[in-house]
């Protein structure tokens, strides 16, 4: 279990690689999620009941596949971390680092992702929340913050790097303009104390799904509102 430096860089360099494969199967099923929501909204809407269920169905196998996949990037971080570390097995490590992430996950009917389909579902044809929703104690009303556009550049955000010290979210652009010749400056979002450095951001998988998913929900919209101007300039 002894294994020389250039080894263990070895090993970094494929587990950096399998988390940002990782990364991006999250990335496309959050925007998944998001589609099979808008689609059951309309299933409501059209009183497709037995469909709404199908998408409901479809919902839970991708929290599920979720719930798989963050299991597994959290061995492949934990391997990483002690990569260097003489006299461990790294199989061992990623075994027990899965096991600790799969016992932190909850019941999928409590899944963040699945309460947002619950409520858009009911709020599709109803003006209150589910009842099983108004009744939750455990519901926070999450303050939704906007990342459609970078602290740093001002512009449209592209390729979103959260910051792990402070979460805040810049595009990659903004960041290595920031950081050029440095090593690390002071967070650019206004009041934030924090420090930022190239080791300190990661790419933020989340923040480009919302970016992706709000892109395709606009673009329908557009093309809905284009559909409704044409029948009235028939009319």
């Amino acid at each position: 279990l002894l294994r020389s430096k250039m080894q263990s860089a070895a090993i970094i360099r494929e587990m950096d690689s399998g988390i940002g494969r990782h990364k991006e199967l999250l990335q496309s099923l959050l925007v998944c999620v998001a589609g099979a929501v808008d689609v059951a909204e309309q299933l409501e809407v059209q009183g497709d009941t037995s469909r709404v269920a199908e998408m409901e169905f479809t919902v839970k196998a991708f929290l599920e596949m979720e719930g798989a996949i963050k299991a597994s990037m959290a061995g492949l971080n934990e391997v990483k971390r002690q990569a260097s570390v003489d006299g461990v097995s790294l199989e061992d490590v990623f075994d027990k680092a899965v096991d600790n992430e799969k016992k932190k996950q909850t019941d999928l009917t409590k899944h963040p992702k699945y309460k947002e389909f619950k409520e858009k579902v009911w709020q599709a044809t109803h003006d209150e929340l589910p009842p099983e929703l108004d009744d939750d104690e455990d519901i926070q009303v999450a303050t939704q913050v906007d990342h459609s556009t970078c602290p740093i550049t001002r512009m449209p955000m592209t390729k979103p790097m959260r910051n792990k010290d402070c979460n805040h979210v810049y595009s990659l652009d903004g960041i290595n303009a920031m950081l050029k010749g440095k090593q690390a400056v002071k967070c650019p979002v206004a009041g934030c104390n924090k420090m930022v450095s190239r080791d300190s951001i990661e790419d933020d998988y989340e923040t480009a799904a919302a970016l992706t998913i709000n892109s395709k929900r606009k673009r329908k919209n557009a093309a809905a509102t284009q559909e409704e101007d044409d029948v009235v300039d028939l009319d």
